[in-house]
């Protein structure tokens, strides 16, 4: 393209009458993405022939990209007028349409299109997605197969495929559609992001996290990525990592509760209870009733002393439903701090009857009993504890 280029300015140069070589040379502008310059030459083509169905198309499709859609509008308009046959231009008008969320006229455009030219792979692909939009997925998938089979090269035509199959629950569908889209189009935010949660669904761990890397290659201020990203990395105990990651989700969107949530968990592992607490208020605020969260912050008010205040956060999370052993042994250290010994005795059985292999419980429990002055059962939990 950059030769061509260059061979259309010699031409121009030599003869700026020729309405064609605008528009020649305007189309290899919009190819090479040089919207101004393909603007400029297709407004040169109208002034040195007249009005023209490709000149009004050619600019149309520049005032689409640049977001001017009524004027876009016009052109298609106006290109259809000086020759109905032109598929392109009710193509390129579908698409307006659907952007403007008038999915119907667009199909209406779109049908228009394949009736002048039935193989074509783009208007398939458009008439697809727009299928999609209405909730017809059995006509989006054939208009999806058919675009790809007339162009198996487009990776677009994949990863609308792969979108459709993945809100449809068919996962394997999917993930080859999306790993064609990838192999053609490496640099497609979309596809690695939608690719990374099925590996993550699969429990294929670093694989998820390769595509969100990939995301947030392509696409730095993608806050979802961050996140996704930061959990992976959290699991993985690469604590610096995934904090980098929730400190980025943050920055990008203020107040996100679950990158709150995540950094809270950093930061009581770090020890810094009063940034872990400030964290998990803010995440409590935003975040719909979650025993995870009112166990962790538990977890951090315990360990700022405010016990009663931990209390009520045990209490909720075993409300919500939340059925862990660790959950019932931090609750029974609160209420033994509190000198509530039988609620903590019996937190402390249950915490032994979902795991009896830890010996920290059994010392706590030999405590309480201790302090219940039931010595015989302290001794045995003692024993236990020690081994």
């Amino acid at each position: 393209l950059p030769e061509a280029l260059s061979d259309f300015d010699q031409a121009v140069l030599l003869n700026d009458s020729d309405p064609e070589l605008f528009f020649d040379r305007g189309t290899t502008y919009e190819q090479l993405g040089r919207h101004d310059q393909a603007l400029a030459d297709f407004e040169a083509m109208l002034a040195a022939g007249g009005p023209s169905a490709d000149a009004f198309a050619g600019r149309g499709r520049i005032k689409l990209v640049q977001g001017e859609l009524r004027e876009a509008l016009d052109d298609f308009d106006a290109s259809i007028r000086l020759d109905p046959a032109k598929g392109e231009s009710y193509l390129a008008r579908g698409e307006l349409f659907t952007r403007l969320g008038r999915n119907q006229t667009a199909m209406n455009d779109y049908d228009r299109a394949l009736h002048l030219a039935p193989a074509r792979a783009d208007a398939h692909l458009r008439r697809g997605i727009a299928f999609v939009v209405l909730g017809d997925y059995a006509a989006a998938r054939a208009d999806l197969d058919q675009s790809i089979e007339l162009d198996p090269q487009n990776a677009e035509a994949y990863l609308n495929r792969a979108e459709l199959n993945n809100a449809r629950k068919r996962f394997a569908e999917a993930l080859n559609d999306y790993n064609q889209a990838i192999r053609l189009d490496p640099d497609l935010p979309l596809a690695h992001f939608s690719r990374g949660q099925i590996f993550d669904s699969l429990e294929q761990f670093k694989e998820a996290r390769d595509d969100y890397s990939d995301v947030i290659r392509l696409t730095p201020d993608n806050a979802q990525a961050h996140l996704k990203r930061g959990i992976l990395l959290e699991n993985e105990g690469r604590i610096e990592d995934a904090l980098a990651d929730y400190d980025a989700v943050i920055d990008l969107t203020p107040g996100d509760g679950p990158a709150h949530f995540g950094r809270g968990r950093i930061l009581l592992h770090q020890g810094k209870i009063d940034e872990a607490i400030t964290d998990f208020d803010t995440a409590y605020r935003v975040i719909p009733p979650d025993a995870s969260l009112l166990h962790s912050r538990g977890n951090a008010l315990q360990a700022a002393g405010r016990l009663k205040e931990a209390l009520d956060d045990y209490n909720g999370a075993i409300k919500l439903g939340m059925v862990s052993a660790a959950l019932f042994a931090e609750r029974g250290d609160t209420l033994q701090a509190l000198s509530r010994l039988e609620e903590a005795l019996i937190d402390y059985d249950q915490s032994i009857k979902l795991a009896s292999d830890n010996d920290a419980v059994f010392l706590n429990r030999a405590q309480t009993l201790f302090g219940l002055e039931r010595y015989e059962e302290a001794l045995a939990d003692y024993g236990s504890a020690i081994g």
